[in-house]
């Protein structure tokens, strides 16, 4: 018999924190969000009382997919942005999505752009005019590109070896010292 499971939103907060790194370690890599940067994740993602980054949950309260986003002006020092001259946007009205990941056990039932959709309305709450993020070229048959382009991102450019300076162990490449490419790609609000 086949059950679908009932998932919950919640706003991601330091209560989730412990469950979240562990599972950020398993589909995103090892250490890539850690005890060390997990605060940061958290002042990155809040702005007016609003949070922009969400976590799923089960009936058993264990995560089952994230969302982290970071919120217009707040981010741009910690991210690189390499084809952003040609918009015709503030950089403070740029939002930045920095993660989705779904467990591959609910992957396909819709819960992807029902995290992306919750975070696109607390941004438009927070006045973004644009989000802007980093896809996974090296995705299982590319479902990151394709994904964010069926949400309406346009690619912007390609970034070789984007998350080489980041100390984790990334999941796709297995490399400490990343060396998968990103695809930059921009949605207007």
């Amino acid at each position: 018999m086949n059950m679908q499971t009932t998932a919950f939103i919640e706003t991601l907060s330091s209560k989730h924190k412990d469950k979240f790194l562990s599972f950020s370690d398993l589909f995103i890599g090892k250490n890539y969000f850690n005890e060390n940067n997990f605060n940061k994740l958290l002042e990155l993602s809040t702005l007016q009382n609003l949070t922009a980054s969400f976590v799923l949950l089960d009936t058993k309260s264990e995560i089952i997919g994230v969302r982290v986003t970071y919120v217009p002006g707040k981010w741009m020092n910690e991210i690189s942005m390499t084809h952003l001259k040609n918009i015709n946007v503030q950089n403070k009205e740029i939002a930045y999505f920095k993660s989705l990941f779904i467990h591959k056990q609910h992957q396909g039932k819709g819960y992807g752009p029902m995290l992306t959709n919750k975070s696109m309305q607390v941004l438009k709450q927070m006045g973004a005019k644009a989000i802007l993020t980093h896809s996974w070229l090296e995705s299982p048959n590319n479902s990151s590109v394709k994904y964010l382009e069926n949400m309406g991102f346009q690619q912007l450019g390609l970034v070789k070896n984007f998350w080489i300076d980041f100390d984790y162990t990334c999941s796709g490449c297995g490399l400490q010292n990343c060396t998968c490419t990103a695809v930059e790609m921009i949605l207007m609000l």
